[in-house]
């Protein structure tokens, strides 16, 4: 205790004695203003370094003659920028390269100065004094540059890839996704620009992109492990480009992730149906103005979906039948789309995403619907529930002979067709609903009739107003039938009304 006191006595008194001695010495020198001077130096201080090049402890003249030993091993040179160990020369000379060397040695000797003497050494404890390590004073022509690396981006942007599947029969195998990625030219000429000053990566570069990160990733479809249904239609091959256009629709929905609570809209998807999306035209079912046109194969595609969707109890939200029947798929079974008012749309009310799997080998088209668990089976039952008659259009042809008859086409009849799907739920009991009321415009008949001369006149007309009566007759009992059962039930069935005519007499 007595040995604290006195080391404590000892300390007070050399502070009294040692402080007025430091405040006189401190203001003699700040009236003398010998603080304000700043020691010229007549070489550069230690640690002062251009482009990495050390002139520390030489002259100007020295330091200029280093510096310009030091370019001319550049001089005719080129820069490598570098990506994914691919690297593109830029020749220096190509974008007009030029150092000035007198001009980076006078800012070398500004911050040689401000880091010398007291006052050097009072900015360097605050962390005020310049860095010893400088650039070179650079010029370039930019916009030759940014031409470059624009062009160079061309050859290396990468869209992204999403995680996908292979397929072999019943079996699924995730592929993991691909980064993509954009070079940003802006900030890579920036960095061109810095590499030129400092030279610290011997003109090599890394090109500047922005990352692609894919929506659908491996860790979103992880779970995707099992099939929950599947269904397979043939292709016609009386039809020409039909397949072609089948082919098309598969590769655009090929592959589709279907997240939780998310919709597919078939339309969206594979359409427009364009040339220029890839489709070509299938001139069919020309009859009364309805044909297959451009979307000829797609629709074949969006029917065999609509099935695979209902068997792995998907919940439909939007579907239309053909006018007509088609040949590919049973009554009742067809998904027409055209545009956005006819549409096939279902949604995915499950936990985990699923995986919409297409291909088309041999003109078999089979779609197969993936994801995490098992779906009780669907059983899908289509019942006609009524044929419709077709009418008779009578033709005028005065090439046949007086009163002869000619049939031009032998229609076919309408039908309405009720969809019903069944399955069993969790506690065994049976479960079956109405999937769809379907009505097909029957074809229509179409005779041609010979000429009809003076004196056959009276008869010809009494017996064509009791054809026509008869007739008239039995397009009225058929002219109020329902159609489809979709999400806007009256769109399709205006329009096939509208389509739909009595009796016509042709002159």
């Amino acid at each position: 205790m007595l040995q604290r006191i006195h080391n404590l006595r000892f300390l007070f008194a050399f502070l009294l004695i040692a402080t007025p001695a430091l405040l006189f010495s401190g203001g003699a020198f700040y009236l003398s203003g010998g603080w304000k001077s700043k020691p010229k130096a007549e070489t550069f201080s230690p640690g002062i370094t251009i482009a990495g090049v050390d002139i520390s402890g030489l002259t100007f003249t020295e330091a200029e003659a280093k510096l310009n030993s030091f370019l001319q091993t550049r001089a005719g040179g080129s820069l490598q920028v570098t990506i994914d160990g691919k690297s593109f020369p830029v020749l220096l000379k190509d974008i007009n390269v030029k150092y000035d060397v007198p001009g980076s040695l006078l800012e070398a000797r500004k911050a040689s100065e401000e880091r010398s003497g007291i006052w050097g050494m009072w900015k360097r404890w605050r962390g005020t004094a310049p860095s010893p390590e400088l650039p070179l004073r650079v010029t370039f022509n930019r916009e030759k540059l940014t031409d470059m690396i624009t062009e160079i981006a061309k050859n290396v942007d990468r869209p992204a890839v999403p995680a996908t599947a292979k397929v072999s029969e019943t079996k699924i195998t995730i592929v993991p996704e691909v980064e993509g990625y954009k070079v940003d030219v802006p900030q890579t000429v920036s960095a061109i620009d810095d590499e030129l000053q400092r030279q610290s990566r011997h003109l090599r570069v890394p090109l500047v992109v922005e990352k692609d990160i894919p929506k659908i990733t491996k860790e979103t479809v992880k779970d995707i492990k099992v099939m929950l249904a599947e269904y397979s239609t043939t292709i016609s091959p009386s039809v020409p480009n039909r397949l072609l256009n089948a082919e098309q629709a598969v590769r655009l929905i090929n592959g589709t992730v279907l997240l939780p609570d998310q919709t597919f809209s078939f339309y969206q998807t594979a359409g427009p149906y364009t040339e220029g999306k890839g489709y070509l035209s299938v001139p069919i079912l020309k009859d009364e103005n309805v044909q297959d046109g451009v979307a000829g194969g797609a629709v074949q595609v969006a029917s065999t979906l609509y099935i695979a969707a209902v068997k792995s109890g998907l919940p439909i939200i939007e579907r239309h039948n053909n006018v007509r029947p088609v040949e590919f798929i049973p009554a009742g079974y067809d998904a027409f789309v055209r545009g956005k008012e006819f549409d096939l749309r279902f949604v995915n009310r499950m936990k985990q995403p699923i995986y919409i799997h297409a291909e088309i080998k041999n003109r078999q088209l089979r779609i197969a619907i993936f994801g995490a668990k098992p779906v009780p089976p669907v059983t899908i039952e289509a019942k006609e529930e009524e044929q419709i008659a077709p009418e008779t259009i009578v033709r005028s042809d005065n090439t046949l002979p007086p009163r002869a008859e000619k049939i031009i086409r032998r229609g076919k009849a309408g039908l309405r067709v009720k969809v019903f799907v069944s399955c069993y739920k969790e506690d065994g009991s049976l479960k079956t609903e109405l999937l769809s009321d379907d009505y097909y415009r029957p074809l229509h008949n179409i005779v041609a009739f010979g000429p009809v001369y003076e004196g056959m006149a009276l008869e010809t007309e009494q017996a064509d107003k009791k054809n026509t009566a008869e007739r008239q007759d039995t397009a009225s009992s058929s002219a109020g039938e329902q159609k489809n059962k979709t999400e806007k039930p009256n769109g399709q069935n205006k329009e096939q009304s509208e389509q739909q005519g009595n009796v016509y007499i042709l002159d």
